[in-house]
């Protein structure tokens, strides 16, 4: 990892549905991880704490090392590209805000 600390916090958003879902990362991950195939789940794992780190980071009201938080969106880019998107079992896709974030 690049040095990022999961636990930022501060306040952002104001949407239910941001909320729900940093509850349901933060409390709940083995549920989603349970739902992929074996194979998959360390790597899955690995993707549901960076992207619960990612949401952190872009709610916190604190100061934010930008060139760590970029390191570290860049290897959960390419964590993604790794292990979920080659050309047989292509089943994450990057939305065009996502891949932006990511870069």
């Amino acid at each position: 990892s690049s040095g990022i600390n999961a636990e930022y916090g501060g306040r952002g958003g104001n949407t239910d549905k941001g909320a729900v879902c940093k509850r349901l990362l933060r409390d709940h991950p083995k549920v989603f991880v349970s739902l992929v195939p074996d194979r998959h789940q360390a790597a899955f794992h690995d993707l549901l704490e960076g992207v619960w780190v990612v949401l952190r980071v872009y709610t916190s009201t604190r100061r934010v090392h930008t060139t760590k938080f970029r390191l570290f969106c860049l290897d959960l880019y390419h964590l993604i590209l790794n292990n979920f998107s080659n050309e047989a079992e292509r089943w994450i896709s990057l939305s065009p805000t996502v891949h932006k974030c990511m870069l």
